[in-house]
């Protein structure tokens, strides 16, 4: 694009700059989510959280069993006789 062009038509310019700052910002962005995660990594709560799963799955909770559906009658089954 043309400078002239960009001077004719001030919407088409602020597009082309617009443009220009987002491809700007992008270039480092994965640079700076990494850094911005990893120091989120090493507060004290992400360790207290970290701690606390690890503890959980150390000792896990068991599972109650489940109650058998209404009108299951198992003992019926368990108590005829074959023929």
């Amino acid at each position: 694009m043309e400078q002239g062009e960009l001077d004719a038509d001030p919407a088409e310019a602020a597009s082309a700059l617009a443009f220009a700052e987002l491809q700007a910002v992008e270039v480092p962005l994965p640079k700076y989510r990494t850094s911005a995660l990893g120091r989120l990594g090493r507060t004290e709560e992400a360790e207290t959280e970290t701690h606390r799963a690890y503890r959980t799955g150390q000792n896990p909770t068991p599972v109650p069993a489940q109650p058998e559906p209404r009108g299951h009658h198992r003992h019926r089954e368990q108590g005829r006789r074959r023929r």
